[in-house]
């Protein structure tokens, strides 16, 4: 599957964020996680890697971060509903990911809240504007505000 370039936008800007709060970040970090969806290598089964979006992990000593590690998925749609099976296989996802992960936290986002003109709602079609970099940090749990 092609990345778009709304999504790589928005997985930099998440990075440059958390550059200042964590000490490694990664854009696609793979994960293996155990699932019900094996992989056959031609001679035995493996575990599947989950790629996830953006990887934060360890805050830096000056920083009150609420979570040690931070996964963050980058949806192309609100809540990525676009299927109700697309939907499930994302909480089927972040599951396994908490189940394997100790200290592990898995938050999404809506590309068009990061980059773009916002997200419009389907019912009352009003645009919402994208989110600041301070709403950003609050929704990833990090309090601390660097200048």
């Amino acid at each position: 599957m092609t990345t778009s370039p709304a999504h790589i936008k928005a997985q930099h800007r998440l990075v440059a964020l958390l550059n200042d709060h964590y000490v490694s970040t990664r854009i696609e970090m793979e994960l293996p996680t155990p699932s019900p969806q094996y992989i056959y290598d031609g001679e035995e089964f493996v575990i599947k890697p989950y790629k996830i979006d953006v990887y934060a992990y360890i805050p830096r000593t000056n920083c009150d971060c609420k979570h040690r590690q931070i996964g963050i998925e980058v949806d192309g749609k609100k809540g990525h509903k676009t299927s109700k099976r697309q939907y499930t296989r994302d909480i089927l996802r972040t599951a396994l990911l908490l189940a394997a992960y100790t200290d592990f936290y898995v938050h999404r986002f809506d590309t068009k809240d990061l980059v773009g003109r916002g997200y419009v709602n389907p019912k009352t079609k009003k645009r919402h504007s994208i989110l600041t970099d301070a709403e950003i940090l609050t929704e990833l749990g990090v309090k601390c505000q660097h200048a």
